[in-house]
């Protein structure tokens, strides 16, 4: 059995569960809590749409690359490839 661990600080997406594997995210956010029966997401104000989720749909979480780091990573290649062409 594949067992999937979600940390505080993951960040992840929100789908609606798709039969075909491809759906679209409705939403990101960060967990912020979690137990041996839940977790929690932070989501910013910009998803009105989950506050119309409905409880007969199945949703499913997807952990998603930290996007942070990445920008971070992004940047500081930027900065140093830069100054290799100056000198």
């Amino acid at each position: 059995m594949l067992k999937f661990v979600l940390l505080i600080g993951d960040i992840v997406g929100l789908a609606l569960s798709s039969s075909t594997g491809l759906s679209e995210m409705i939403a990101s956010g960060v967990v912020s809590h979690v137990t041996s029966t839940s977790l929690s997401v932070a989501y910013d104000g910009q998803h009105d749409t989950l506050l119309e989720l409905d409880n007969s749909t199945q949703y499913k979480l997807v952990k998603l690359a930290n996007d942070v780091t990445y920008r971070r990573l992004l940047r500081l290649s930027l900065i140093f490839f830069k100054n290799v062409n100056t000198h």
